[in-house]
């Protein structure tokens, strides 16, 4: 007799539109989407998201423009207290260089093209893991880690997601959030 597959219960939730069974799935919701695709709700983080908006108004600036906390929080919206937490951890990562003296700020630290949304959102949130066990063989605190039969699978669903995420560069976000923007002001 085959073995059922990991996915089953994803599966079978997917098809009737009610929550997954088990004590990890109790808060998340499936779904197909029109194509008849497995959908799952999932959303970045308030600090992903605005990193991400950092980013591309960076990514609208000249190359080598040097920018301020103040600068992209008056043009952004975003808090200052939060765009300055943020240039920290983005410059943190690499994907700033901060320079000191009366005429520093941040520059983004490579070109647009060469910049990812996974390397936005793992500079804010750290490795991206679908679950809290995932790329792990430590024990966690998963009340199912000793016996998940998914556990094993789940790295394969996050090195998925971070591809999707790694294919989306900056330059692609930039464009597309000025392109949003010509449209609203016509």
């Amino acid at each position: 007799m085959a073995e059922a597959q990991p996915w089953t219960g994803m599966a079978q939730a997917a098809t009737t539109g009610k929550k997954a069974g088990g004590p990890c799935c109790k808060n998340r919701r499936f779904g197909l989407n029109r194509t008849g695709k497995l959908q799952i709700a999932m959303r970045l983080t308030h600090l992903a998201d605005y990193a991400v908006v950092i980013m591309t108004a960076a990514a609208r600036s000249p190359a080598g423009t040097r920018l301020s906390a103040t600068a992209l929080a008056g043009e952004t919206g975003v808090p200052l207290p939060t765009a300055q937490k943020l240039m920290g951890k983005l410059a943190g990562a690499g994907l700033f260089t901060s320079i000191r003296g009366a005429g520093g700020g941040f520059v983004l630290a490579r070109s647009p093209a060469d910049i990812s949304l996974a390397d936005m959102v793992e500079a804010v949130e750290g490795p991206i893991a679908m679950t809290q066990c995932c790329g792990s063989e430590e024990i966690s605190s998963c009340a199912l880690d000793a016996s998940c039969k998914v556990k094993p699978h789940m790295s394969v669903v996050s090195n998925a997601v971070r591809g999707a995420l790694a294919a989306v560069s900056l330059e692609q976000l930039s464009k597309l959030s000025t392109a949003a923007c010509v449209m609203e002001d016509a």
